[in-house]
């Protein structure tokens, strides 16, 4: 038996790989590969990378019998960059920005979109050491059960 989990991270690479076809990111064009070992190969970030990552799971009850999970999928963006320059940079947050606002109209099944947060831009100490530009998109689900 699958996790809804893996359901849900997998609906999202198939839904960005759709929209990515589709020229939604232009000029970008990429493939979104779920994974779950997003910085094991960071220094190899080279070229524009998209990975959906299954995030975890919290429940919360909300009455007597009723219970609320909220189900969590990471979308990393990476690219090597130029840090010596904001160029690269500003059209990676652009295509996060874009990224993010396009999930919105994601539609999976037996779950509805909560949320999705874009927090950290970038992380400093690998933006620093390997110029990376590296940022994540965290979309929540729930699930009543």
């Amino acid at each position: 038996m699958a996790s809804k989990l893996v359901e849900i991270a997998e609906a999202v690479k198939v839904f960005l790989n759709d929209e990515s076809e589709k020229g939604t990111f232009a000029p970008y064009t990429f493939e979104a590969t779920r994974t779950y070992l997003p910085w094991k190969q960071i220094n190899e970030l080279l070229e524009l990378t998209v990975m959906v990552i299954p995030g975890g799971l919290s429940s919360e009850q909300e009455s007597r019998s009723m219970y609320r999970d909220d189900l969590v999928v990471d979308v990393a963006i990476g690219k090597h960059i130029d840090i010596t320059s904001n160029t690269e940079a500003d059209a990676i947050m652009g295509l996060a920005e874009l990224v993010h606002v396009t999930l919105r109209a994601i539609d999976v099944s037996d779950v509805s979109w909560v949320k999705n947060e874009l927090k950290a831009i970038y992380d400093e100490m690998i933006l620093l050491k390997s110029h990376v530009y590296l940022t994540v998109i965290r979309m929540t689900f729930n699930a009543a059960s």
